[in-house]
């Protein structure tokens, strides 16, 4: 835990730099490395630093939650991060129950592993070996994973940018101007009225042929008053087809031009020379700005939810052991380790089987925000119903205090699963790594201090057998029902908008 809070934050900022794909890479060699040390440690330090670099160095927690939100479309966002919440919670039953069986073999099968051998001197080896052997082939998987942050270099990304502006700019011509070899165009400054007016018509002047024509007919002439006329044909000519070019411009732009308005001659070839001055500048500035997630009222009321709820799930779960096994003089249930960890299964079964069919279509349906709100809600109300099991015994007890275990994990997924939802929609996806990596060191402190917080409201509650006011474990779960909800108060806008059921656009940040 003090490991992963330590580094989170900036394995997400390297994986929002250098990719989602390197990140795991390096977190499945240092689970490969550091948990086979920790299996062939010697004494009690060795452990411990083995498990504090095997958090410290290892990012891939945040990332993979960042990664499924980005690896598909936003259709089946639910669903892809229900998958990663359903492995979690595969990993949180087959880890224990693999320790369980495979640790300190030596003892346990003495005819596969005599004494003396080397699973005898390094007793936690065989089920650290086993998590290399399952970390080995997926460190190969992990190598063709399509990489979900395209990476640019800067001086390629720079260079693009200047070409944008290196190109010729492109005015609308109308029809009567896309004459060939037209090589300058006008535009109008200074127009006065918005109103459309029709275009003046064309000025029908003699050409050039039918005065050159007449001139014939009138008999010889001197050549060099030929040549003045036909010069000034000529530039008569020329006028006329500027003056409906400028006709045919002011219809395009469906206002009329005022004789007094200035007249601005832009040359084709000229245009392409001219820049939009501080364009580049406010483009680099606006690629290069990101937001602070500290000042993300969205991200940091998403965080608070995933940190709240994970502060109630630990110490619910470190209670509810206790409590079941605890003497019924002390208020508790007097069942067997047996029969605990058989209602566990059974939960955490159900709990699987719900996220892998149920959840993604209640979140397409409701939305994370509400998904997220009604399980807080409904587990405020289930806490009432813990501390009257002690009412029933038997093959009762067995079934009922099952629903209600099933419930309450369904319950719980809905909001840590909403929760990952919601902590991927509050920022771009150029922040979303070290947003997940913020919200995956911030809740490494709840989920220590949960389980503490937990067993030392319960051993003081045993104290309590006779007050009048919650007495015994009416006040664990009173206490349990309080921290949920604060986390159902913490759904409800201005904390969280209604907006993050869907991921923030690309070219906007919330406020």
């Amino acid at each position: 835990m003090v490991g992963r809070f330590l580094t989170s934050v900036q394995w997400g900022m390297v994986a929002d730099k250098y990719g989602r794909v390197p990140v795991m890479i390096i977190g499945c060699i240092t689970v490969i490395v550091f948990h086979t040390l920790f299996g062939a440690s010697t004494n009690f330090w060795m452990a411990v630093l083995a498990r504090f670099f095997l958090g410290g160095l290892n990012g891939m927690l945040g990332t993979i939650k960042a990664y499924a939100s980005e690896v598909c479309s936003e259709k089946h966002q639910a669903i892809s991060v229900s998958i990663v919440g359903t492995v979690w919670g595969l990993g949180l039953i087959i880890g224990p129950a693999m320790g369980g069986y495979l640790s300190q073999p030596a003892i346990k099968y003495p005819n596969l592993f005599p004494p003396g051998s080397l699973f005898d001197r390094y007793a936690y080896l065989l089920p650290s070996l086993c998590v290399t052997v399952i970390s080995i082939p997926t460190l190969c998987i992990t190598f063709y994973l399509p990489e979900t942050i395209h990476k640019h270099d800067v001086k390629e990304v720079e260079q693009a940018e200047d070409s944008k502006y290196e190109k010729p700019l492109s005015l609308p011509i109308p029809n009567n101007l896309s004459r060939a070899g037209s090589r300058k165009y006008t535009v109008c400054e200074s127009i006065e009225s918005p109103s459309v007016h029709s275009p003046l018509g064309s000025l029908h002047e003699p050409k050039f042929e039918d005065a050159w024509n007449q001139h014939s007919e009138k008999g010889p002439q001197n050549s060099d008053q030929v040549q003045t006329r036909s010069s000034s044909l000529r530039s008569l000519s020329q006028n006329e087809e500027d003056m409906n070019d400028n006709d045919g411009y002011r219809a395009l732009l469906g206002t009329d031009t005022p004789k007094d308005a200035q007249v601005l001659q832009i040359n084709s070839t000229d245009a392409a020379e001219e820049k939009i001055p501080g364009a580049e500048t406010n483009l680099r500035d606006s690629t290069k700005k990101k937001k602070s997630l500290w000042t993300s009222k969205p991200l940091m009321a998403s965080i608070a939810l995933y940190c709240i709820w994970s502060l109630h799930d630990m110490a619910f779960s470190e209670i509810f052991s206790l409590w079941c096994v605890s003497p019924l003089a002390d208020g508790g249930l007097g069942l067997s380790t047996t029969v605990v960890g058989q209602i566990l299964a059974i939960s955490g079964f159900t709990m699987l089987v719900f996220q892998i069919l149920f959840f993604a279509p209640l979140v397409n349906w409701m939305g994370a925000v509400l998904v997220s709100r009604s399980g807080a809600g409904f587990t405020t109300l289930s806490m009432a119903a813990f501390p009257l099991m002690t009412m029933l015994k038997g093959t009762s007890l067995f079934i009922v205090l099952n629903l209600l275990s099933i419930v309450k994990n369904i319950l719980g997924i809905l909001i840590f699963t909403g929760s990952f939802i919601l902590v991927n929609n509050s920022v771009r996806q150029d922040q979303r790594g070290a947003a997940n990596g913020l919200a995956m060191s911030l809740v490494s402190l709840f989920k220590a201090v949960g389980p503490a917080g937990g067993g030392s409201i319960f051993a003081w509650a045993q104290s309590r057998q006779d007050t009048y006011i919650l007495p015994g474990n009416q006040l664990v779960f009173f206490s349990l029902a309080v921290v949920s909800l604060i986390t159902y108060f913490t759904t409800f806008e201005p904390f969280l908008p209604r907006s993050l059921d869907r991921p923030l656009p690309e070219d906007r940040d919330v406020e």
